[in-house]
Order: C-alpha cells, then sequence, then structure tokens
C-alpha cells in the first residue's frame, strides 16, 4: 500500500498535465467549496477532484489503474483519516492545489499535489501500525 502512493503520485502527476488545458474554472471552485468549512467551521473533504483529473487526462493507461486499484486506497484513505484534524490538513491541501490551478500556476499546483499525496504516508503507516497490534494482542476478540 505504501507503494501505491508511490506509483500514485506519479501517475496524478502525469495526469494533471495533459488535464490543464482541459480544467473547467467553475468546477475547480465546486471542488474549492466542498473542501473548504461548512457553515459552522466543521471541515469537510471530498476527494473527487483528483478523479477529475485522472479523467481529465485522456490517458487511457492512467484511467484503468485507477479504476482497478483506486477503489482499495480510497477505502483506506477514509478509514485513516477520521480525525478532525487529519480531515482539516487533507482539505486545507485540497484548497491549496485547488487554488494553485485556478491561478494556472502549473507548478505550484504540481509540487502542492506531491506533497498532498506524500503526507498520506504517515496517515497509512499508523493505520497499518494499528492493525498489526490489534491483531498480534492476546484476547482481542473480533466479530
Amino acid at each position: 500500500m505504501l507503494d501505491y502512493i508511490d506509483v500514485r503520485e506519479t501517475l496524478e502527476l502525469k495526469a494533471l498535465k495533459p488535464a490543464r488545458k482541459r480544467l473547467d474554472p467553475t468546477r475547480l471552485k465546486e471542488f474549492l467549496a466542498r473542501n473548504s468549512p461548512d457553515l459552522k467551521g466543521k471541515p469537510q473533504l471530498e476527494n473527487s477532484l483528483h478523479q477529475y483529473w485522472i479523467e481529465l487526462s485522456e490517458n487511457r493507461y492512467i484511467r484503468s489503474f485507477f479504476a482497478q486499484f483506486g477503489i482499495y486506497h480510497s477505502y483506506l484513505f477514509s478509514y485513516s483519516t477520521v480525525a478532525t484534524s487529519v480531515i482539516e490538513e487533507k482539505a486545507t491541501e485540497h484548497r491549496r492545489i485547488l487554488r494553485t490551478l485556478l491561478k494556472q500556476d502549473w507548478d505550484s499546483a504540481s509540487k502542492a499535489l506531491q506533497k498532498h499525496i506524500r503526507s498520506q504516508r504517515p496517515n497509512l503507516t499508523h493505520l497499518f501500525d494499528q492493525l498489526a497490534k490489534q491483531k498480534s494482542s492476546p484476547g482481542v476478540q473480533r466479530k
């Protein structure tokens, strides 16, 4: 799974390049709103922006890879980002990516995306460590 993060980084950055000319500013603003705190200040995280530029890349290989393997990561990502602080952190990273895309600052957008994907490694590592502890703890019953 941790190797998947490396592959994901490479392929998403590759997907973003051809997608640039097809990005719809209105759609980017919608993603921005869905990753901004709600009226009560509660963080909101919505991940479909990744699939948006993957689809816009029109690269069959990249689209096929994420169609085949992305669902597994999506579930693990969701499971590892239940803490409010992590949700806010990831949503903030999404907003940073989206704002740079809206400015058409491609270099900064790529760097922000790269940082966002790499920053998931500690969350997943922690999740795997917790799961390993549960599995190895005697007396822990599972349903």
